[in-house]
């Protein structure tokens, strides 16, 4: 098995890890608490819609971000990002803004959230082996998804006990804590000469290369149509668990928290594993479970087999969001990284939002089971089209760990 205890005891990795832990349980809370605090003082649906979208369309920038990765010590763009959104929440809680300035100031700090977003993924190889990378993007995203499940939780708590002041305040303390971890880490700037082009050129450049190259060409094509429909999932679950399986908002709770614990044990699975279970073979692995989970889902007869099946799906999501992670990392070179993961990322945020507006019109069509029975058959389908080149890819990844080993 893959040594554990030599991430565990690499100190950069551990002051990232936590610090990237932190701030995504900032995330969570700030999601919940703005909705709340909007709700309270706009009361409206359209109100709560724009703060949401307001949230996820910089991240869609991420590429034109890109080649600041390669220009700007990275160690520096995860500070400045922590700062501003320190400072940012702090201003919420402390000046009430009218909702035409937090909607600016949202925006604003969700262009500088897509900073770590962007360098993400570039930024682990410099301090982190290849041959560890698997484990390291296992235990981060277990970190994540651990935000995930208390960090909305803890947002209603704190507002419905307290306000959403206290609670942007505590927000705010999660990312000063996260600046002040990345602070202990040793400067990140990585050796391949960079910036000698111009700013755009060196975009462009990128994103040519990311659609050029056959493993990242095939992880655009196939994270894209996964996301769709898995995203549709997400808008299809309440009407499933309500007009089919006759649950209610209790039944739609236990799903949810099913999933969330299903995603929490998938990544942590991955520690486990033996190295011959490669990379690419783990995300085909993740995919083929979310989609037999989802499509199964769907032809539940009862709650008890909804349950089963969604822990199925999750635990093939939280593979395939390790997994993806480590091949983007060991199939792209280092100067190429940021571009990658911004085109990858800043795509799957697109196709989310394409689904979040066109479920409704498809549960109509198809109605909420037959929607979770088709998004398990187009996801079975993409894991048949991404199979050959992605384990193609396997050798050149194996010569990577390879050499690293020596």
């Amino acid at each position: 098995m893959i040594s554990k205890q030599r991430v565990l005891s690499n100190q950069p990795f551990l002051f990232y890890w936590i610090a990237r832990t932190i701030s995504t349980f900032g995330d969570s809370l700030a999601v919940v608490t703005l909705v709340l605090y909007v709700y309270r003082d706009n009361g409206g649906a359209v109100a709560v819609g724009i703060v949401l979208t307001a949230q996820v369309i910089p991240s869609l920038f991420g590429p034109v971000l890109a080649p600041l990765a390669n220009r700007v010590e990275q160690r520096l763009l995860l500070i400045t990002s922590d700062i501003f959104q320190t400072t940012a929440f702090v201003i919420i809680a402390l000046t009430h803004p009218s909702f035409l300035w937090l909607i600016i100031i949202v925006v604003v700090t969700s262009l500088f959230a897509t900073l770590p977003s962007t360098v993400r993924g570039s930024v682990l190889p410099l301090f982190v082996e290849s041959r560890d990378l698997i484990k390291a993007n296992a235990l981060l995203r277990s970190g994540a998804n651990f935000s995930a499940i208390f960090g909305p939780a803890m947002a209603g708590i704190m507002v419905a006990a307290s306000g959403p002041s206290i609670a942007l305040l505590i927000d705010a303390a999660t990312f000063f804590v996260s600046a002040l971890l990345i602070f202990r880490l040793p400067p990140l700037k990585m050796d391949a000469p960079v910036g000698k082009i111009g700013y755009l050129r060196e975009g462009a450049i990128g994103l040519r290369f990311v659609s050029r190259l056959v493993v990242t060409r095939t992880l655009l094509l196939v994270m894209f149509v996964y996301v769709v429909f898995a995203a549709f999932d997400n808008v299809a679950l309440i009407f499933l668990t309500h007009s089919f399986l006759h649950t209610g908002d209790a039944g739609y709770g236990l799903l949810i928290s099913v999933y969330s614990v299903g995603m929490v044990m998938g990544s942590l699975s991955v520690l486990r594993l033996r190295r011959r279970v490669t990379p690419p073979r783990i995300l085909l692995i993740g995919l083929l479970l979310f989609g037999l989970g989802t499509l199964f889902t769907g032809l539940a007869p009862v709650l008890i087999f909804a349950v089963v099946f969604q822990f199925i799906a999750a635990f093939g999501n939280a593979l395939e969001n390790v997994a993806t992670d480590t091949v983007i990392q060991l199939a792209v070179p280092q100067e190429m990284l940021a571009s990658a993961f911004s085109a990858i990322y800043g795509l799957m945020q697109l196709a989310s939002g394409i689904a979040y507006v066109s479920g409704a019109l498809l549960i109509h069509l198809l109605t909420a089971r037959g929607l979770f029975v088709c998004s398990g058959i187009i996801v079975l389908a993409i894991v048949l089209l991404g199979a050959r080149p992605l384990l193609m890819a396997e050798h050149g990844m194996d010569s990577n760990v390879t050499d690293m080993e020596h």
